[in-house]
């Protein structure tokens, strides 16, 4: 049986969480300094916050690198951009990506920790240094204004018939250790 989980939905239309790099990492607490950071990006006048709770703890899996909130990039920006970097593209291409809108529903990344000796596990030797798989969760969704077969093709009366509108694509890495946090991450991303 399979189960559905909040991870499979991602309202990009509602208000996420308020950047914080107040949150502390799992080794925050050892008398040691850390630093957090917050960046803002923005695209298509929406703003996100990429944000780092640890930056010294990410190389070593116990700070997440994440948005807090879903941000879209306008393809007839992206057009533009490349006109401008010289980037010749096909008239059909041009088209297409001028119609297109690509939005980073989500993006959540911890790098796998080290084993300690005598961890259960893939180590059953006691040595240490095995790495747990980490955390990983991209969700984006491509919308096509006037969908993909009428622009590549030039004919637009295909598309009276039919036509590509809309895709989604969510790439997630993570061990049932790590959902809650995930289910968790997710929730603030959909919440008002």
């Amino acid at each position: 049986m399979n189960e559905t989980t909040d991870l499979d939905t991602i309202d990009a239309e509602k208000k996420a969480v308020q950047p914080s790099v107040m949150g502390f990492s799992t080794g925050a607490f050892n008398s040691e300094t850390h630093v957090g950071l917050a960046i803002d990006l923005e695209a298509s006048g929406k703003i996100s916050t990429l944000t780092i709770p640890d930056v010294t703890g990410v190389a070593k899996g116990e700070s997440p690198v994440f948005i807090t909130k879903p941000i879209a990039i306008k393809g007839a920006n992206l057009t533009k951009f490349l006109a401008a970097k010289k980037i010749d593209l096909p008239e059909q291409i041009k088209g297409l990506i001028g119609t297109t809108t690509v939005t980073l529903g989500g993006f959540y990344f911890r790098k796998g920790q080290p084993k300690k000796p005598g961890e259960s596990g893939k180590n059953p030797e006691g040595k240490g240094g095995e790495d747990d798989s980490g955390v990983l969760l991209f969700s984006f969704e491509v919308q096509f204004t006037k969908g993909v077969l009428g622009p590549l093709l030039g004919d637009e009366s295909i598309s009276e018939l039919f036509d590509v509108k809309a895709g989604y694509v969510r790439v997630l890495k993570s061990s049932k250790a790590d959902l809650p946090v995930l289910k968790e991450y997710v929730k603030g991303l959909a919440d008002e």
